[in-house]
């Protein structure tokens, strides 16, 4: 087991990282006080004996209901429960289990403990760092939320064993992204370990995870709310929120699509050199992450005009100059629809 402490700038909370080793040592970070389970009705099948010591809140997966009501759920459940400001709220499932989970904690009688144990790689590497919260308006993604760092993150990489293929390839698209925006060393350990990855060999993921979460804390670290340097993050996010609101491709498959626009549109504007994009693109397809089919450029400039990260008429953009050496500027969306349509059929 391996314990790291996270301390974000400015301090407000201090949040543990746990690597653990089995289910069973995740008892010793549960408080003495009153814990609720929150997870969705596909862990609940798949682990239900994990499920049988404390009350128990069970969602239905899928983005689609990552909505409002359902946290409104969540809460009447609490209620329902006997939760008090002293209780710990443990969710444990993928992003939508845990951006619900963290958003009903930190509305709760005004914010009770939270806790969070991914089951998914993309929750692992991504939705379980940083302390964001949220849910969806409609469709237009985390539009609703707080930042509230969890008391505890435990990763327990064994859950992925019962992870679809395609679901876990959607978290390697964010792992591919920590590669290039900040981890260059990890870009050929991807490339010679990517059969070792597919078959989820235990220590090959264990390694991968590790690193990607621990970059990403580290970046939480200094900039929790997202004012300047956190903003890196969003690389290939920009365009993949707005290609997800179409409603074809998982989140991952969003970014891995919006990460490629992002190269080729920073080829044009800061100089990338075309063979890093090019091993960009290796590197998603040997994940079968697509990399090629994307909405016209008339729709996405739609889509991203509502994004959350907007500022009138410009948005913050993620560039990449070279492997580990991003560049964050805000730009007009006339300028990126113009890079757009020397790239995109309008």
């Amino acid at each position: 087991m391996e314990i790291y402490t996270l301390t974000p700038n400015p301090v407000h909370t201090i949040s543990k990282l746990i690597f653990g080793d089995s289910w069973d040592d995740l008892r010793h970070f549960l408080p003495g006080k009153p814990v609720i389970l929150v997870t969705d009705s596909t862990v609940y099948r798949l682990y239900e004996s994990y499920f049988t010591s404390y009350p128990c809140v069970i969602t239905e997966p899928g983005e689609n209901n990552k909505q409002l009501e359902n946290v409104q759920f969540i809460l009447n459940q609490l209620l329902e429960f006997g939760a008090d400001r002293s209780s710990l709220l443990l969710a444990i499932g993928g992003g939508v289990v845990g951006d619900m989970g963290g958003l009903a904690a930190s509305l709760y009688m005004r914010g009770i403990s939270f806790g969070y144990v991914p089951t998914t790689l993309l929750a692992m590497t991504d939705a379980s760092i940083g302390g964001k919260t949220a849910v969806n308006l409609g469709t237009w993604k985390n539009i609703i939320g707080t930042f509230t760092q969890p008391e505890f993150v435990y990763i327990l990489p064994q859950f992925l064993a019962t992870q679809s293929d395609r679901d876990f390839c959607s978290g390697m698209a964010e792992i591919i992204k920590h590669a290039f925006i900040g981890i260059p060393e990890a870009i050929s350990y991807i490339r010679e370990s990517h059969q070792e990855i597919w078959s989820r060999k235990s220590e090959t993921l264990f390694s991968l995870i590790k690193q990607s979460v621990l970059y990403k804390s580290a970046v939480v670290e200094q900039d929790e709310k997202e004012l300047g340097l956190r903003a890196i993050l969003n690389f290939g996010h920009t365009f993949g929120h707005a290609i997800e609101e179409e409603g074809r491709y998982t989140h991952g498959e969003s970014v891995a699509l919006g990460m490629m626009l992002a190269a080729r549109i920073s080829e044009i504007h800061c100089g990338l050199s075309p063979a890093v994009t090019h091993e960009l693109k290796s590197l998603l397809q040997r994940f079968s992450l697509p990399v090629e089919e994307f909405p016209s450029s008339d729709q996405l400039m739609h889509n991203i005009r509502k994004d959350k990260k907007k500022s009138g008429n410009h948005i913050r953009f993620v560039y990449l100059t070279s492997p580990g050496h991003p560049r964050v500027e805000l730009s007009s969306f006339e300028l990126l629809e113009s890079y757009l349509h020397k790239i995109l059929p309008i």
